[in-house]
């Protein structure tokens, strides 16, 4: 699973440094510190600012947020935004932030998958949630 989240952003870190040459989340050449396994069956992810903490889920709702790079490219953004936007993370830009990762999320399984928004599914987080 380690090996995942790595390549996972490793593409994330290449979408931007291949469409916007930048150099990591910073964009001063920022280590990607990442945990993953985070508690005892957390159900979520998040950029705390620093790094990204991953969850394995409960494994009846949610399976490992480690399961779709969509989830890490998005996660990730909150990375890109802290130092390129002032949007706080509350009410309206709150929601605007989670619509840029949002975003950004599928374009970076877009361009991996080499699909175009004709041949995307469209969908983030669709092997995280137990819905089939």
């Amino acid at each position: 699973m380690g090996e995942q989240v790595i390549g996972c952003s490793g593409h994330t870190w290449e979408f931007y440094y291949s469409l916007f040459e930048r150099n990591s989340l910073d964009n001063a050449g920022m280590k990607i510190i990442q945990t993953i396994h985070y508690g005892t069956n957390y159900q979520n992810t998040f950029w705390n600012g620093k790094q990204m903490v991953y969850g394995d889920g409960d494994g009846k709702i949610f399976a490992s947020f480690t399961s779709d790079i969509d989830v890490i490219g998005h996660e990730l953004t909150h990375g890109v935004q802290q130092f390129e936007t002032n949007l706080e993370y509350k009410d309206e830009s709150g929601a605007l932030n989670e619509s840029l990762a949002d975003g950004f999320g599928i374009m970076i399984k877009q361009k991996v998958l080499n699909q175009d928004a004709g041949t995307s599914d469209w969908l983030i987080g669709e092997n995280v949630l137990n819905w089939r």
